[in-house]
């Protein structure tokens, strides 16, 4: 034989040996996930599901044709669908809904939720992908999710092994492996925008995502009718004492939410302080004077782009003065600047864009403040980081751009607090109607922790 020829088998061969390891790869951490499934071990699950995922590309309804001989034809699982993709998304289902902390159980079903709706949107909406879908919104309390999910139909195949008998949908014909697609909206509209009425008597103008990117084309130039009783407090700080933490937007994102609250949401600029870089002992006295010239009943947002920390069971804001993050002397405790508030009567939103990183078993927002009217909402779920974006050459943050979007959209002065966070999350994330992504697919803002306060309740 020809050292040329003999060369190009070693070629070839080396070529099989690789697929096959890639091969193995792949298919020894699907087995892992489906053996991890059985012992309803879901977060193993998922981490497997996620690494096989990683080595092939995207989810498939096709068989597996194995390395073999041709006239030999081998397929794996005898057929099966190749689903790592729905399997990390139906883990995340999982271990939410057996979360025993609500925190905990709405981070992962709203995980779930992102990534079936990534499914749907790719024309890969299965019967099974829509009846978990249905299920995740019915837990989280979207009657509007669960709504569109009912309109929606798919033929696309995943593989049902690793689901609970409940969670199947009755076997449906196979087609054209079209993807989820919902019934037509039968809402009148004027200019591209939906005018309706929220259950608190104010009226929300939506704008469909996409379809205006300047609000004055509908509007004109007339901010939000400005609500007496409504305050705010922003504030950014960039600095950071760990390399490669620091928010380089954090004090532009605070001019800009300021600037969105008085003209989308009904705020007056009098009513409003924004604190750049500031100190712990800056914030603190910002707290206080603005604690003291509340009325009572008052409604208070408090929007915080920056470092935290949690310590000793308490949340902590950190000033832009911080030096290390283990000093509490430069931080702001959670507990301390919200009571004056709550002493008030008022009803405090309070929105953080911070990274939410593990130390051991604790994060930022683990504490939770019991008494008072509050509503806590975070720019990402535990163990994560948040990011920043361009947008027209400027860095914002990604929770601070949607945030402001989303203050577009709904253009009023009695804002609902859960449905505009689903708002935010679906902008970040990519929608249920497939508009685009916008640059948060990585990072999972959460829905609020409410205490003493309604789904619905304004700000």
């Amino acid at each position: 034989m020809k050292i040329s020829h003999i060369k190009n088998l070693l070629i070839a061969g080396a070529v099989f040996m690789l697929a096959g390891t890639a091969l193995a790869g792949w298919q020894s951490d699907y087995e892992r996930a489906l053996r991890a499934a059985k012992e309803n071990d879901w977060v193993t699950a998922r981490e497997a599901f996620i690494a096989s995922a990683g080595q092939r590309t995207g989810d498939s309804a096709d068989a597996t044709r194995l390395p073999g001989p041709v006239t030999e034809p081998r397929v794996w699982r005898n057929g099966a669908p190749f689903s790592p993709i729905f399997g990390a998304a139906y883990s995340a289902y999982q271990i939410g809904k057996r979360a025993a902390d609500a925190a905990e159980k709405q981070q992962f079903l709203m995980l779930s939720a992102a990534e079936l709706n990534g499914l749907v949107e790719k024309g890969q909406a299965s019967p099974d992908t829509l009846k978990v879908l249905g299920k995740v919104y019915d837990l989280l309390g979207d009657k509007d999710g669960s709504a569109a999910v009912k309109a929606m139909t798919g033929s696309f195949r995943v593989d049902t092994e690793f689901m609970e008998a409940a969670d199947q949908a009755a076997p449906a014909p196979r087609a054209n492996n079209s993807g989820g697609t919902s019934s037509s909206s039968t809402s009148t509209n004027q200019g591209g925008a939906t005018v309706t009425t929220n259950g608190n008597g104010g009226t929300i103008i939506k704008v469909k995502a996409g379809n205006h990117t300047d609000i004055a084309s509908l509007f004109g130039e007339q901010p939000v009718e400005v609500k007496p009783e409504k305050y705010a407090i922003v504030i950014g700080n960039n600095n950071s004492p760990e390399p490669g933490m620091e928010l380089a937007f954090a004090t532009s994102d605070a001019e800009a939410i300021s600037a969105a609250l008085a003209r989308y949401a009904g705020y007056s600029p009098d009513q409003i302080t924004t604190l750049s870089n500031a100190t712990a002992g800056e914030i603190s006295a910002a707290m206080a004077t603005l604690a003291e010239s509340l009325p009572n009943s008052a409604t208070v947002l408090i929007y915080f782009s920056g470092q935290t920390a949690h310590l000793g069971g308490r949340d902590y804001f950190a000033g832009n003065d911080i030096e290390f993050m283990t000093d509490s002397s430069k931080m702001v405790e959670k507990r301390s600047m919200l009571q004056p508030l709550i002493a008030k009567g008022a009803s405090v939103f309070m929105f953080v864009q911070t990274h939410r990183t593990f130390s051991g078993n604790d994060y930022f927002g683990k504490e939770r403040i019991v008494n008072g009217t509050i509503s806590e909402s975070f720019a990402t779920i535990p163990g994560t980081q948040i990011t920043g974006i361009f947008r027209d050459g400027k860095q914002v943050g990604v929770y601070t751009d949607a945030f402001i979007r989303t203050l577009q959209e709904f253009y009023t002065n009695t804002v609902p607090i859960t449905d505009f966070c689903w708002n935010v999350f679906y902008t970040m994330r990519g929608s249920r109607d497939s508009v685009s992504r916008r640059g948060g697919a990585t990072q999972t803002p959460t829905l609020p922790i409410l205490t003493n306060l309604g789904p619905r309740s304004p700000f």
